[in-house]
C-alpha cells in the first residue's frame, strides 16, 4: 500500500472515542495528531491540503490552520513544492526528548513520592491490565493509551498543572517512536517485568528506585528505536 493510499484509509476509517472538539480546526488538528502520533501516517507522508478538506468535507482553511500548528509541534514540516509532509524520525531527536522527559520526570516524581498516598495504585495496576490485555489483543493504539496513562499517573499527583503538561507535551512527541517499539511482537514481555517493579516501587515510595527504572526504560527505548530506524531504513541510520 502506497503512503498516500495509507493516508487515506486513515482518514476513511472512523476514529475510535473521538470526541468532536468545539470548532473544525481543533476537529481536523485533533485527527491528524492522534493519526501521526500513533504512527497510522509514516514519516513522509505527504499530507494533502484539498485531500484531508474533502475527506473532512470543510474549506481548505481550518485543514492550513491545523497542519500549521502541527508544523508549529513538530510533527509535520512543510517543503516547497511539496506541501506539508509528516515529520521524519531520527535517534537524536528520540535521544533529545528522552532527556527532556528525563529531566521533568525527575522534578515530578521527586515531588509526587513526597507525597505518600498521592498516587492512585488502584489505577496504575488496573492500566497495568489495560496494557496485558492489549498486548495480548495485538492492540498498538489501546497499548500507547494505557502505556501514557500509566506514565503520567506518576506525574499528575505532583500537583503542578504546568510540569504536567509539557511532560504530555513531551510524550506525545515521542509517540511516533515509541509506535515502533509497541509494533515488536514480544515488546510487552520484555517490558513486563520493569511494570511490575515500577508498580512496587510506587507503593513503597522509593522515588530513587522509581526514577532507576524509568531511566533502565529510556536507555533501552534508545537502543530499540536506534535499531528500529537503523532496520527500517536498509542499515542506514538517518542523523539530522
Amino acid at each position: 500500500m502506497s503512503r498516500r493510499r495509507a493516508w487515506g484509509v486513515v482518514m476513511a476509517q472512523e476514529q475510535p472515542g473521538f470526541v468532536r472538539p468545539p470548532t473544525t480546526q481543533e476537529a481536523v488538528l485533533a485527527v491528524l495528531r492522534q493519526a501521526i502520533l500513533q504512527g497510522a501516517v509514516p514519516p513522509g507522508t505527504p499530507l494533502v491540503q484539498e485531500e484531508i478538506a474533502q475527506r473532512f468535507r470543510l474549506s481548505r482553511v481550518p485543514v492550513r490552520e491545523a497542519l500549521r500548528r502541527l508544523e508549529g509541534e513538530g510533527h509535520v514540516v512543510y517543503r516547497p513544492r511539496r506541501g506539508y509532509v509528516v515529520a521524519g524520525l531520527t535517534p537524536d531527536d528520540f535521544a533529545e526528548l528522552s532527556r527532556l522527559r528525563e529531566l521533568l520526570e525527575t522534578d515530578a516524581v521527586r515531588r509526587t513520592m513526597a507525597r505518600p498516598g498521592s498516587c492512585d495504585l488502584t489505577a496504575m495496576r488496573r492500566l497495568f491490565r489495560d496494557l496485558d490485555a492489549a498486548a495480548r489483543d495485538h492492540d498498538p493504539v489501546a497499548y500507547a493509551r494505557a502505556d501514557r496513562a500509566f506514565h503520567l499517573a506518576l506525574v499528575e499527583p505532583a500537583g503542578r498543572a504546568w510540569l504536567t503538561r509539557v511532560v504530555a507535551q513531551v510524550w506525545d512527541a515521542c509517540g511516533p517512536y515509541l509506535a515502533l517499539l509497541h509494533a515488536a511482537p514480544d515488546h510487552h514481555a520484555r517490558e513486563r517485568p520493569g511494570y511490575e517493579a515500577l508498580l512496587a516501587a510506587v507503593a513503597a515510595y522509593d522515588a530513587e528506585r522509581v526514577l532507576a527504572l524509568l531511566g533502565e526504560r529510556r536507555a533501552r527505548a534508545i537502543a530499540a528505536v536506534t535499531t528500529a530506524l537503523r532496520d527500517r531504513d536498509g542499515g542506514a541510520v538517518r542523523h539530522p
